[in-house]
């Protein structure tokens, strides 16, 4: 890091700086280690002196450690998905002046700020597709056939802008490595928001069910909030006799029941099947990259946390 001694001391590093830092500890360690153990007996003073392990992060950049947010489920921390990208509570938002944005919502007051530009949730969603590139070969490495087939489920509506970048982005990197996959788009509609709450019930529509026998499906998500949903959709398609199921959400809320606890914090049903996560976010209502309220701000190019104002104006329709 290009940072002097002073500015290391007075200033505290952001979540992604920490996290990258923290890397870098690690790396440094790894590395000083390979080197002592291939050293020779007449410099075994250097070597130790480079063996030594480095000191241990401050407390700043372990705080900050980029740890998935949902307790008792063990697919999400599986080597083969990176971990999501966690975005804290008192995270800063991007003032709207800074992006091109529809006028009338820079006037009206209903957002508060972008909390994630488009640009790094399409890199992030490009990682997800990496992984799961990785989990589809580590599964077809057993197969006889030559060609895997995956169907992409897309939960409508909300996940519709995550579900078509990872569609092309998967596809492109199978074809630059030269990965026998054939992709096939399905779609869901399931409905469990009234407002700003799940209701706990879960209506499913759209797809096919029984088509799905004896298929790869992959059910893409755009956010994990109660996890009701998945609760009771991944059940339903297990009842349909799958080749396999994994599920991929591009966010997911820091709230107990999405994080496999009950509302008391005792440890409860893990969201099930749960494989790649994009973000972990903070308890706020986002809107935008797909996501809405009362099907306003699907449109909107970044996701955004609503303003209270925003909130009033359209649940108060309801009153």
């Amino acid at each position: 890091m290009l940072l002097s001694s002073t500015c290391r001391s007075s200033t505290t590093p952001t979540p992604l700086a920490a996290a990258f830092l923290h890397r870098h500890y690690q790396t440094t360690a790894s590395t000083c280690s390979s080197r002592s153990s291939s050293g020779s007996s007449s410099s075994s003073r250097s070597s130790s002196t480079r063996t030594t392990s480095p000191s241990a992060p401050p407390k700043s950049l372990s705080s900050t450690s980029v740890t998935p947010f949902f307790a008792g489920s063990s697919t999400s921390t599986s080597s083969s998905w990176s971990p999501p990208i966690f975005i804290p509570d008192a995270q800063t938002l991007y003032p709207l002046s800074a992006f091109a944005l529809p006028q009338y919502l820079l006037d009206s007051g209903e957002l508060e700020g972008v909390l994630l530009p488009a640009g790094m949730i399409q890199d992030r969603i490009d990682k997800i597709a990496e992984d799961l590139l990785l989990n589809l070969k580590m599964s077809h490495s057993s197969r006889s056939s030559d060609l895997y087939e995956v169907h992409l489920l897309c939960v409508l509506k909300g996940a519709g802008r995550f579900y078509h970048f990872l569609f092309d982005s998967l596809r492109r990197q199978a074809q630059a490595s030269r990965t026998p996959l054939l992709i096939k788009m399905e779609y869901i509609k399931v409905r469990s928001y009234s407002g700003m709450q799940s209701t706990g019930m879960v209506d499913v529509s759209g797809c096919k069910l029984d088509e799905l026998k004896d298929k790869n499906v992959v059910i893409v998500e755009d956010i994990i909030d109660t996890g009701n949903t998945l609760r009771k959709l991944v059940p339903l398609l297990l009842s349909h006799h799958l080749a396999s199921l994994r599920v991929l959400a591009l966010f997911q809320k820091r709230v107990l029941s999405s994080q496999g606890l009950s509302k008391a914090g005792k440890e409860g049903e893990a969201i099930p099947n749960l494989g790649g996560v994009g973000f972990s976010l903070p308890d706020k209502f986002a809107v935008g990259y797909g996501m809405d309220l009362e099907e306003h701000y699907r449109d909107v190019e970044h996701l955004c946390l609503l303003s209270q104002k925003g909130i009033e104006k359209h649940l108060g329709k309801k009153e």
